[in-house]
């Protein structure tokens, strides 16, 4: 019995150390004051800190310098979350941002809607209109310009390009201003700016009905890849399946159409990201409610969407990720085993969803790279918490931005209504990197059926979670006592992670004669 439980034991140190779970979450922050807040967009710098766009309602707490309806709030974090800074900007109206990115010069361009013509915002044409803010490295404004015509400009993202100029797509109902062609409606708007905010050139794309971007990048061509929504069936977009599709664009550098696809089936279905990918093609997150068509697999209700493109646009595969409640993948990055991290909001409990905590989660999910899931973890409290965007970082692990109502599960130090919250989290972790947690112990370990998990009183009311080294949740519960009994007699042999709270805490050997 000896000898076999020796060769277990090496075995599965062998086989078991390399495989991937959850990762660790390391630290999570509430950011705003008493009034609604929200983290909208977040990266990590250059001096390996982060920076997160906010739209601010309060002037407390966090928050200084708060100006009128909405402003556009930018906060420099260090390494270990902590603010270095933050400003406020944006006038008497309403200013909503949507997407930051560190520029060459390690400042910092801004894209989003204004309505203000006064304080920070100057030459609005009338209604809103794209607000794009360039700030150095300190948050000092550099320059700003409001962009649109008459009717309704909504920005929605930027980027710099490899010229040091930018990029930026919106939607725009104007047709007039600096707007031309428009189609009906509100259309796809794209204006190429140059290292200063001065037009180059711009475009408007779309059919008769609604059209909306919501993402655009630089591609690797020096062209552009554009997603979002459409309602047309004429004009620029061909091969709508019905109602609302996701419709993708390509452009090459003069903004000049090279293809364009429309995605979906016969319900509403939208793209919310896009980028591309090692091999040339590109990856797509979305959300429906279709399953038909292009989008097959749906849980109920709305559903997360990934989608495969070649470097043509033609579907190399999709998976619809959620349960029966509603779910969104809102954004994606490809991950360095060539797989790719999502992040979104769960409503759901059941499909592809393990552990939700109530109302609406914080949702990550790890796909590999054929878009099957190896883990998904639902982080959040009681309350609606909900993720916009996922970052990759330096040691390999994520950085998520989003918001949260919730005081409580993982989310702590909640300033009033809604809050920006940034959860850090580590690499993969492999089996056996556990964080320490002051007051608790598993014994025995290993194990043959039970594990007595002794903590502090602090600690009751605490979520223990037991998962398998795939990440796959197979025992959960609250610590009710002191010295609680945790029965493992259902499960087979083999290595397993507890969790707490969140944070993977320690591994446990169940070996079982």
């Amino acid at each position: 019995m000896k000898t076999k439980l020796l060769f277990f034991f090496l075995l599965t140190l062998a086989d078991f150390s390399s495989i991937i779970a959850q990762p660790t979450l390391l630290w999570q922050k509430s950011l705003g004051g008493s009034e609604d807040d929200f983290a909208l967009t977040i990266e990590q710098t250059n001096d390996s800190g982060y920076i997160v766009l906010g739209w601010v309602h309060s002037n407390d707490g966090d928050v200084s310098g708060y100006q009128g309806e909405g402003d556009y709030w930018v906060v420099k974090m260090n390494a270990d979350g902590e603010i270095v800074w933050q400003k406020t900007y944006g006038g008497l109206g309403n200013d909503r941002p949507n997407h930051i990115q560190q520029t060459n010069d390690n400042g910092y361009v801004i894209s989003g809607l204004s309505n203000s013509n006064d304080s920070d915002v100057s030459g609005n044409h009338g209604d809103y209109d794209f607000w794009i803010l360039k700030i150095a490295e300190d948050g000092t404004i550099q320059w700003q310009k409001s962009l649109g015509g008459t009717g309704e400009d909504w920005g929605s993202h930027i980027v710099q390009t490899n010229d040091a100029g930018y990029i930026v797509t919106g939607y725009s109902f104007s047709n007039d201003g600096d707007v031309g062609g428009n189609q009906g409606e509100r259309d796809y708007w794209i204006v190429k700016l140059d290292e200063e905010g001065l037009i180059i050139w711009e475009k408007t794309m779309g059919g008769s009905d609604g059209d909306w971007p919501q993402c655009i990048q630089q591609t690797s061509d020096e062209g552009f890849i554009i997603a979002g929504g459409s309602s047309s069936i004429n004009g620029d977009i061909i091969g709508n399946h019905g109602g609302q599709d996701a419709w993708i664009v390509k452009l090459d550098n003069l903004g000049n159409t090279e293809w364009q696809k429309a995605l979906g089936g016969t319900e509403n279905d939208i793209a919310t990201w896009i980028e591309q990918v090692n091999d040339g093609g590109y990856i797509m997150t979305g959300v429906g409610y279709s399953n038909d068509g292009d989008f097959v697999g749906n849980h109920g209700m709305l559903d997360g969407w990934i989608v495969k493109l070649n470097d043509s646009g033609t579907i190399e595969w999709q998976n619809t990720i959620g349960g029966t409640a509603n779910d969104r993948a809102n954004s994606i990055k490809q991950t360095s085993d060539g797989g790719y991290i999502v992040a979104g909001i769960t409503s759901s409990d059941d499909g592809d969803v393990i552990g939700h905590n109530g109302n609406g989660d914080v949702w990550l999910v790890k796909l590999d790279n054929t878009g099957s899931i190896q883990w998904e973890e639902p982080l959040g409290g009681t309350q609606s918490d909900f993720a916009v965007s996922v970052g990759l970082t330096a040691d390999d692990g994520f950085i998520v931005g989003g918001c949260s109502q919730s005081n409580d599960g993982n989310v702590s130090g909640n300033h009033g209504m809604m809050d920006g919250w940034i959860t850090k989290l580590g690499s993969n972790v492999r089996v056996d990197n556990m964080s320490s947690i002051s007051g608790l112990t598993i014994f025995p370990n290993p194990t043959k059926n039970k594990i007595t998990l002794t903590s502090l009183s602090s600690d009751i009311g605490k979520e223990y979670r037991i998962c398998d080294v795939t990440g796959h949740l197979v025992e959960q519960g609250i610590i009710t006592s002191e010295n609680q009994n945790i029965i493992l007699s259902l499960l087979s042999s083999g290595t397993y992670i507890v969790k707490i709270n969140g944070y993977a805490f320690q591994k446990i050997m169940l070996q079982k004669e």
